[in-house]
């Protein structure tokens, strides 16, 4: 068996391809990762650090050659239909395969204490919008 290898990508990167190494390396979506970033950074400054640190000790895969590489895991993007305010319940629902209500609701819940809001702002301006179908 072959051991896996956490590099940072060369193809999906925002800034220096932290998340979307990760992502590749747990095969999930990057805007997942992205967004756990943001959110350990307005809960303290942690995930700055954490994202320098790990900027400086990944290596990009010195075997990557495939510039047509589509990652294998599925997309999360936010909802074009059936969003309320940005999607991003809606999306997340779509992706997990889940009730978008109890989404809404907890999102609501967690606004009370200020993290919730945080987060739906975050991920409305990270997570892609759906792709409209032609």
């Amino acid at each position: 068996m072959e051991r896996r290898r956490l590099y940072r990508s060369l193809h999906d990167k925002k800034i220096l391809g932290v998340a979307g190494g990760i992502a590749e390396y747990f095969n999930t979506d990057s805007s997942l990762v992205r967004l756990i970033f943001v959110i350990s950074i307005f809960a303290g400054t942690a995930g700055l650090w954490i994202y320098l640190i790990l900027a400086l000790f990944m290596k990009y895969n010195p075997d990557y050659t495939d510039p047509e590489y589509e990652q294998q895991a599925p997309k999360l993007y936010r909802a074009r239909q059936g969003a309320v305010l940005f999607g991003v319940c809606r999306g997340l629902s779509n992706y997990y395969n889940l009730d978008c209500t109890v989404l809404r609701i907890l999102v609501v819940l967690l606004s009370f204490f200020g993290v919730g809001l945080i987060f739906y702002i975050c991920a409305g301006l990270i997570i892609p919008i759906e792709p409209q179908n032609s």
